[in-house]
């Protein structure tokens, strides 16, 4: 009898095997393995590729009747890790080293697709609206320490109105006429820096 050693490409699903919540999931995979033990290969089991592609099967299935529709979905890699961890260990005997699986389609029902779309789309907003409340959280807490800080400091507030002032007529490019007697009660809080905004503020 003649084997080949080199590596061998199986591929193998599951149709309509019904997961631990009861949803119908067709599955196609992809096996890699080979036979280092050309031996044992050809005595302990009657047809080794047969019997490697019906034990990647029965795996696959026991494997999406232990966990949940969407576990299966989303935990692609760690259904790959635990479907070659079951196969290898029960091929060992066989003369044959598992070197990887790979899970290529998971196929849900429409409808399920559907709910899960729905249920996905409802976590981002939840998510988007969490983090606006931070964000809000944040500005008022902000907000909060400069009321205190400008309660406390009369020239502090003058000048950021004066600041805000000179951004709004910088943006837009309009014009703001100020009173002199506006500006003449700045003088004693104002420093040169402040006075040419001003200044510019009246252009």
């Amino acid at each position: 009898m003649r084997v080949d050693s080199r590596v061998r490409v199986t591929a193998f699903g599951a149709e309509e095997t019904l997961t631990a919540d009861l949803v119908p999931l067709n599955v196609n995979a992809v096996l890699f393995w080979m036979v280092w033990d050309a031996k044992a290969a050809c005595t302990e089991v009657n047809n080794f590729t047969r019997a490697v592609e019906l034990a990647a099967q029965t795996a696959l299935r026991d494997a999406i009747g232990r966990a949940g529709a969407a576990e299966v979905a989303i935990r692609r890699e760690q259904l790959d890790r635990e479907l070659k961890r079951v196969l290898a260990e029960k091929v060992a005997l066989w003369g044959i080293t598992i070197l990887s699986v790979e899970v290529r389609d998971i196929l849900l029902p429409k409808e399920l697709q559907d709910v899960m779309s729905l249920e996905a789309q409802a976590e981002q907003r939840k998510k988007a609206r969490i983090i606006l409340m931070e964000a809000e959280q944040d500005i008022c807490e902000m907000m909060d320490t400069m009321g205190r800080i400008y309660a406390e400091n009369d020239s502090a507030l003058r000048l950021r109105a004066m600041h805000l002032l000179y951004e709004s007529v910088r943006e837009t490019g309009g014009t703001i006429v100020v009173p002199s007697s506006f500006s003449e009660g700045f003088s004693d809080v104002l420093d040169d820096g402040v006075k040419d905004i001003l200044k510019s503020a009246k252009k």
